[in-house]
């Protein structure tokens, strides 16, 4: 196989991996990551890439509650949402990716 075959097979499998990487990279951003509201005030809800789809409450657990601590709750149940959902799409991109090394 002479040089300019060899580029364009390297080239070729570096298409593809790129190719997978952003379809693992698309379906995680469709997947959704819900967590739990401390208190079992509700929950949250965000998408693979970690931006907010919804926060519902429930209204049974709201009477046990002030605003103050509820906006605490739902900021850190929301931030840990988001973190889990970052770290998901890291590591399925990172078995990807471990298939090409």
């Amino acid at each position: 196989m002479n040089i300019y075959d060899q580029l364009h097979a390297l080239a070729k499998e570096i298409d593809a991996n790129v190719a997978q990487v952003q379809k693992v990279a698309g379906d995680t951003a469709r997947q959704q990551t819900r967590l739990p509201i401390p208190g079992g005030l509700g929950s949250v809800t965000v998408t693979g890439g970690g931006q907010l789809v919804s926060v519902d409450l429930d209204r049974r657990g709201l009477g046990a509650t002030n605003g103050a601590a509820l906006g605490r709750q739902v900021v850190q149940a929301i931030r840990e949402a988001e973190s889990r959902a970052m770290d998901a799409k890291k590591q399925r991109i990172d078995a990807v990716q471990r298939r090409y090394d």
